[in-house]
């Protein structure tokens, strides 16, 4: 594994080179273990914080902005002068620059950015192979869906012929989208996210929406015939999972939901050598339709500065380097002329250490050996695509072809004071959702008590909570006159 090839980070020719470009040593501090925000909390009560800590302000009770003021996490907004090239990132557009900064104007977050917009890297596939034996189009709408699944299911008869995980939607909301509502959905990070969003300013809670009653009565439909496995409870939504890989190999699925860095594994591991899987647009009640739930922009790395630190100076200009072009190039390719050459018209390539490793490295191993995109930087999206098949390199722009972000709720911040009393509010709120959810879908509840239902989310304040979502979004709102 690469934890036994060094024992420090230190150790890591990366890490090496940035200390022999800047000048500047770290010393780097194990966290024994622990999770991110498991070890922002003893760091803290010991009073012994690192210079640098990942994930803190979004692990940190409250958020960045308490941080602050309880004098964990520094601003560093009057230290971006030692950050030049960063700063110039970090407000490439106004939506960046007010992601950036805390609703007083604070900055407690040093970021990664992607170098373009490259769409989702997780969506919907489908056995081609089957359509093709079948003599069927690919399938577009709810309906299109509906009739190739059912297609499947009396030709094939597989195990989950739809796939679906028991958040009863799939990463970052494909499937429930068509209907313009949120579902429970696992983000890129892998947790669970809320079906709170928002519509022109307005803040949106999905289960009080007529629609969301059109997606439970579809799903419902659907597990009734079979198309929706029993088992599907106990599925989770891990895209990058080896039930998932297992299920798709086996043929025990003819649609699902997974990540583009994956297909090529589908192909190669399938017991049918007629094997073949494409990706699909998440579906829609019409076609040309639009969906507007487009998030896949989570997972890129987050670091801050304690408040504690005696150098910012010197930490902003080591932050600084990741963002000049050679730091860019050194985080995503590694050292020239070892893990990557440039070719006539100046584009790195990787070398034959990365793509056809003499020690049997696969790529995703030699990345975390030779580069090191796990720090601020500006994640180069070329260089995933290396050693992608046709279909893979297809598959993002299949995934963007009929989504936008419209109705993403952007980087708001809840105060204290909101943050505990949504806790407490919706802790009790979603436990019963999720329960429920399932018995409508499986009809262990008949959908003719939807209306009971939400007049119990209504009595366990859920209107509240989309009270504290409103004042959080209008603050956000109000960054840009900062910016």
């Amino acid at each position: 594994g690469v934890g036994t090839r060094f024992t420090d980070f230190n150790e890591h020719i990366i890490f090496q080179a940035v200390e022999e470009r800047t000048g500047v040593h770290v010393e780097f501090v194990s966290s024994g273990g622990m999770g991110d925000a498991e070890a922002l909390t003893l760091w803290a009560a010991a009073g012994e914080l690192p210079d640098l800590i990942p994930n803190a302000a979004s692990n940190y009770p409250g958020g960045g902005e308490v941080a602050v003021a309880d004098e964990i996490l520094m601003d560093i907004s009057e230290y971006l002068e030692y950050a030049p090239d960063y700063n110039y990132y970090r407000t490439r557009t106004p939506e960046d620059e007010r992601d950036s900064m805390t609703d007083s104007g604070c900055v407690v977050e040093l970021t990664s950015f992607f170098s373009e917009d490259i769409g989702p890297s997780t969506g919907p596939m489908i056995r081609q192979d089957w359509l093709d034996a079948l003599g069927l189009d690919t399938p577009v709408t709810y309906d299109d869906w509906h009739q190739v699944l059912t297609a499947f299911k009396n030709e094939y008869n597989p195990n989950y012929t739809f796939l679906l995980p028991n958040t009863v939607s799939a990463q970052n909301n494909y499937f429930a989208s068509g209907f313009g509502v949120l579902s429970y959905t696992a983000n890129a990070r892998g947790r669970v996210t809320d079906p709170f969003y928002q519509v022109e300013g307005e803040a949106k809670f999905s289960l009080l929406e007529p629609a969301f009653l059109e997606y439970v009565t579809l799903l419902n439909q659907w597990y009734s015939e079979g198309l929706i496995s029993p088992d599907f409870i106990s599925y989770d939504a891990d895209t990058n999972g080896p039930s998932l890989t297992g299920y798709v190999t086996s043929g025990q699925t003819g649609i699902w939901f997974g990540d583009v860095s994956q297909m090529a594994a589908y192909q190669e591991g399938a017991n049918d050598p007629a094997f073949s899987c494409v990706a699909i647009t998440d579906p829609v009640k019409n076609e040309g339709d639009i969906t507007h739930f487009d998030s896949d922009r989570t997972g890129l790395t987050s670091y801050s500065v304690a408040a504690t630190c005696e150098n910012p100076e010197i930490v902003m200009r080591w932050i600084n380097y990741w963002f000049t072009d050679d730091g860019i190039l050194l985080a995503n390719y590694g050292i020239e002329g070892q893990s990557y050459t440039m070719d006539d018209s100046g584009t790195p390539q990787y070398t034959e250490l990365m793509t056809n490793n003499p020690d049997g490295d696969t790529f995703k191993t030699c990345q975390l050996l030779y580069t090191m995109v796990m720090v601020p930087t500006v994640v180069d999206t070329r260089a995933s695509f290396t050693l992608y098949n046709d279909a893979q390199k297809e598959a993002q722009s299949i995934w963007s072809s009929n989504i936008d972000d419209a109705y993403v709720l952007p980087d708001i911040t809840f105060t204290e004071a909101e943050s505990n009393e949504l806790s407490s509010i919706y802790s009790d709120l979603s436990t019963m959702i999720s329960e429920k959810l399932i018995q409508f879908i499986i009809g262990d509840e008949p959908l003719s008590s939807w209306d009971s239902f939400v007049a119990d989310m209504e009595a366990m304040n859920a209107g509240r909570c989309m009270e504290l979502y409103q004042a959080a979004l209008d603050r956000y709102t109000q960054r840009e006159s900062q910016s």
